[in-house]
């Protein structure tokens, strides 16, 4: 019958303290919101660290340039090729006279390539954009 009150006296923490820790998770102190702000500044300046590492890159010599510039012009010359040659600057080619396995590859590409730009850099600037037109 009283074997709940056992089992709550038996346990590796006090009652007092498994009440404490309880009341600080939904009501923080305090002291617990500056510890956590801290830690949330630590793991944001991580983060931070781990990506300027990413982007930023110790070329050693210059042929790693080179070929640091040939990968990042990928993107705008085919974007360039394409919208060039929808104004008609050029000719492109029949999408019938190309195997439909090579088209699913290429919508594929352009679809990763803008539509990841729209999701991860257009869309938070619409929504923050709007967010402060709303506001006004």
């Amino acid at each position: 019958m009283f074997s709940w009150i056992a089992k709550m006296f038996s346990s590796d923490k006090g009652v007092i303290e498994q009440v404490s820790d309880t009341v600080d998770k939904w009501n923080p102190s305090d002291t617990t919101l500056h510890k956590q702000s801290i830690e949330d500044l630590k793991s944001g300046d991580e983060s931070q660290d781990s990506a300027r590492k990413m982007i930023l890159h110790n070329h050693e010599s210059k042929l790693d340039i080179v070929i640091d510039g040939l990968n990042r012009l990928v993107r705008p010359i085919i974007t360039y090729w394409v919208v060039g040659g929808l104004m008609g600057l050029w000719e492109l080619p029949q999408v019938n006279t190309v195997d439909p396995l090579m088209m699913n590859i290429v919508w594929t590409v352009i679809t990763f390539w803008f539509g990841s730009r729209v999701i991860f850099k257009d869309i938070p600037k619409a929504l923050i954009y709007f967010n402060g037109i709303i506001k006004k």
